[in-house]
C-alpha cells in the first residue's frame, strides 16, 4: 500500500462512516506516518513536513495512536538481559583468576550465566533450559537459607554462610548476588522466546559430566568447586559413595527441572494459541 492508497481510504471511510472516528491504530508502516522513516530526519527540526495520512487525522481531529512493536521490543529485552548475563559470568570468572583461584570459573553458576546470556542472543529456549537445569534446585536452596539466616538468625543448609561473613570481599558479595535474579531472568526469557526446550538436559548432563571429568584430573579440591569433591549440604553423607551420590542428585534435578520446563513453555503455547484465536475471531488479527 502507497501512500495515496492510504489517504484515499481514510478519507472515504470518513466520509462514508455514520459515527465519528475519534482514533486509528496503525502497524506505524511509512504509509501511514513518516514519524519513524523521516520526520525525524527533516531539514528543519522545529516545522518538519508532516505525512499527509497525519494531515488528514489532525484536520478531522482523529488520534493516531502508535502501535508498540512488541517482536522489537521482546529482541531489546531479551539483547539486554544476554549483555547482563554475559558481563556477569565474565566478571565472576576474571575476579577468580584474579584472586588466584581459575577453577572457581567452573562453578555451575558462573558457566551458566555465559551460556544463557548467548542462549538469548541465539534466542534458544533449549540452551537457557539446559543451565537452569543445573541450576534452579540448587539457587532455590541457596534462597531459602539465605532468608531463613535473615529472618530467623539461622541457617537450614548451611550455603550461605560465606555470605554473612564480614570479611566477604564486596566484590564477592556482588557476584553472589546473581544467586537472586539468574533463576527469574531465565525464566523470563523462556517466557518471550517460547521455542521447544526438549532434549536441553542433554546439554545439561554432557556439561555437568564435563566439568566433573575436569575438576577431578585438574583441581585438587580445595574449594569444593560444584560440591564435587564434598557434600555442600549436611543431609547428604560424605563417604566413598559421594561421588556416585553426586551424580544420582545432580541427574536428577535435570531430568525434574526439564521436565517443569516442559510443561511450562506447553502451557505458555497453550494459553498464546488461545489469545490468537480469540483474537482471530474477534477480528483483531488477520
Amino acid at each position: 500500500m502507497g501512500n495515496s492508497e492510504a489517504t484515499d481510504f481514510l478519507q472515504t471511510v470518513v466520509a462514508v462512516a455514520n459515527f465519528r472516528i475519534r482514533a486509528i491504530k496503525t502497524d506505524n508502516g511509512s504509509c501511514f506516518t513518516n514519524r519513524y522513516t523521516g520526520y525525524l530526519k527533516s531539514s528543519d527540526p522545529l516545522n518538519p513536513k508532516i505525512h499527509a495520512f497525519d494531515l488528514i487525522c489532525q484536520k478531522n481531529n482523529i488520534i493516531i495512536m502508535i502501535a508498540i512493536n512488541k517482536i522489537k521490543l521482546k529482541e531489546n529485552i531479551l539483547n539486554a538481559l544476554a549483555v547482563l548475563f554475559i558481563v556477569y559470568g565474565i566478571f565472576a570468572m576474571e575476579y577468580a583468576v584474579y584472586r588466584g583461584k581459575p577453577e572457581w570459573v567452573l562453578w555451575f553458576c558462573y558457566v551458566g550465566l555465559i551460556i544463557m546470556g548467548f542462549g538469548m542472543l541465539a534466542k534458544s529456549s533449549r540452551i537457557i533450559v539446559s543451565q537452569l537445569n543445573l541450576l534452579v534446585i540448587p539457587l532455590t536452596i541457596w534462597l531459602v537459607d539465605f532468608f531463613s539466616r535473615l529472618f530467623t538468625g539461622g541457617h537450614l543448609f548451611g550455603t550461605t554462610k560465606y555470605f554473612y561473613d564480614r570479611d566477604l570481599l564486596w566484590p564477592a558479595r556482588l557476584i553472589s548476588l546473581e544467586h537472586f535474579f539468574l533463576v527469574p531472568l531465565g525464566i523470563l526469557t523462556i517466557y518471550l522466546i517460547r521455542k521447544k526446550v526438549s532434549f536441553a538436559w542433554v546439554i545439561s548432563i554432557v556439561e555437568a559430566t564435563g566439568i566433573y571429568i575436569f575438576l577431578k584430573i585438574f583441581s585438587s579440591g580445595e574449594y569444593n568447586v560444584s560440591c564435587i569433591f564434598e557434600s555442600c549440604f549436611p543431609y547428604v553423607p560424605n563417604d566413598e559413595w559421594y561421588p556416585f551420590r553426586w551424580f544420582v542428585i545432580v541427574f536428577s534435578m535435570i531430568f525434574i527441572t526439564q521436565f517443569m520446563f516442559l510443561l511450562f513453555v506447553k502451557m505458555l503455547n497453550k494459553k498464546y494459541n488461545e489469545i490468537e484465536s480469540e483474537n482471530y475471531k474477534n477480528g483483531k488479527i488477520g
